[in-house]
């Protein structure tokens, strides 16, 4: 997936600003249609700011952040978090159960056995043991309080990284509507892009989709109020299937325009890993979601789902 914003004459022209920020391990941008410079920056910093906050609550490699807390927790003990990374947590709970267990953010143990898998690769019986501190059925959300409670003899190591920057992006838009701020795209690294209302002139802003192989563009996309996430585009990339413990795609690469980037983000990692049917299914329960498949052969082979649907009104996703 890339993005076309245009060239720098056009950004000028239409008073569109382009603010950068490094957060999460990845490059955040922004690009905001005001007609004041100056009153555009202090609103992106401010999001950009609420993003480092968020990195500070969300990431397990940061001591005492919120869901490393919850990765010290042992059998029926529990923790209050802030209300981000509990909404986080009931967000990827839901999703976890509608993707069949496919998108899991409780397997961290399982994804520290495969990072350095080029040195040494994780045998059978350390995967079985990593996966013995996965699963959500471990963990219990409180309905009163922002509480979280472990019910395992196993710590649960919770990840957040195929959810939080999405996360973070939906914040900040959020932000930018607090600025009055309407008229703007946001990119979460390159495989997240969030679109708030459309340019002047334009029916949205403009989107590319391209071959991860050949860089052909394959689709052109006007996108407004929803966003589009990717997943399987670098040469090699093998997702970790959170039911099996092993590195695997059933597809090559998946775009998906969802309502918010952090649903996008789950749902392009989830849908590299279910079979075409179970991906049908999803979406025709949720017509608010479109994929668009890669899928594995020969010779390049795609599968559209809702892709039409969503297509039809800048109301709801895109026109391409």
């Amino acid at each position: 997936m890339n993005h076309q914003t245009g060239s720098e004459g056009w950004l000028r022209e239409n008073s569109i600003h382009h603010f950068s920020h490094r957060a999460m391990a990845t490059v955040f941008e922004m690009f905001i249609q005001h007609v004041e410079h100056d009153y555009a920056r202090q609103a992106a910093q401010e999001a950009f700011e609420e993003i480092d906050r968020l990195e500070l609550e969300l990431s397990r490699f940061i001591m005492n952040s919120d869901i490393s807390r919850i990765s010290t927790l042992r059998n029926g003990a529990s923790t209050i978090i802030g209300l981000d990374a509990f909404t986080c947590l009931k967000m990827c709970q839901m999703l976890w159960r509608e993707t069949n267990h496919a998108f899991d953010i409780t397997i961290g143990e399982v994804l520290t056995l495969w990072k350095n898998r080029e040195q040494v690769r994780p045998d059978a019986e350390s995967i079985k043991a990593a996966l013995l501190h996965s699963g959500f059925d471990r963990i219990v959300l409180g309905t009163s309080e922002y509480s979280v409670t472990v019910h395992d003899e196993n710590p649960v190591c919770l990840d957040l990284g195929g959810f939080g920057k999405g996360y973070a992006v939906d914040v900040a838009a959020a932000f930018l509507r607090e600025w009055q701020i309407e008229k703007a795209l946001i990119h979460g690294g390159q495989s997240s892009s969030l679109a708030m209302a459309a340019p002047d002139g334009r029916e949205g802003w403009p989107v590319t989709i391209s071959h991860p192989a050949s860089n052909e563009i394959l689709y052109a996309l006007d996108l407004q109020f929803s966003a589009i996430s990717s997943s399987g585009l670098r040469k090699g990339e093998h997702i970790v299937d959170p039911r099996t413990g092993y590195p695997e795609n059933t597809h090559l690469a998946s775009w998906v325009v969802t309502p918010s980037a952090a649903e996008g983000d789950a749902l392009s990692t989830a849908f590299l890993l279910l079979s075409r049917s179970e991906i049908q299914a999803y979406c025709e329960k949720f017509s608010d979601v479109c994929c668009l498949l890669l899928q594995k052969g020969g010779q390049d082979e795609w599968t559209a789902f809702n892709w039409n649907n969503k297509t039809e009104s800048s109301e709801n996703g895109c026109h391409s």
